[in-house]
């Protein structure tokens, strides 16, 4: 690392960096209800997210994963109503042999999100709320850098 950076962020040089833990309350949390109904093979999941944030995020982000096809429904990013029947929003298969889907949506947020998804296995949501870093703890003075201080929130649910 650069000698101005290591100075600015108050380390030692080495070959790795350790930084204190923040001890800060979560800038979201997250309440999720869950709806399944079992048909034959396939299980169609009725996920309600209730996000309860301080601040709203600039960006919120689900990411939807599983071993076998799935078929994802939502009002919540697309307008459903108004685009082209053909649209489908199903999981691509991805070269590690898993299928997924992302959906991000910036402000504004709604506290309250639903999704209906159509599958045959379990399925993995990772959420990531991204906000930004009014006041931030470690700050880097470099005329080559563009900085974008940023805390970002994740967790993980299986279904």
């Amino acid at each position: 690392m650069p000698k101005k950076l290591v100075r600015d962020l108050n380390v030692q040089t080495g070959k790795s960096i350790s930084f204190p833990g923040l001890n800060e309350k979560s800038p979201l949390n997250v309440d999720v209800s869950i709806e399944e109904k079992v048909d034959k093979s396939s299980r169609l999941l009725n996920l309600d997210f209730n996000l309860k944030y301080t601040d709203e995020p600039y960006l919120i982000c689900f990411r939807f994963e599983s071993i076998s096809p799935f078929e994802l429904q939502t009002d919540e990013f697309l307008p459903m109503t108004k685009l082209p029947k053909k649209l489908q929003l199903n999981g691509v298969k991805q070269p590690s042999g898993i299928y997924s889907l992302t959906m991000q949506r910036t402000p504004p947020q709604r506290k309250n999100i639903h999704f209906s998804v159509l599958t045959e296995s379990s399925l993995k949501c990772t959420l990531d709320g991204i906000f930004g870093d009014t006041s931030p703890r470690i700050q880097i003075q470099s005329n080559d850098l563009s900085i974008d201080y940023q805390v970002k929130y994740q967790e993980n649910f299986f279904f």
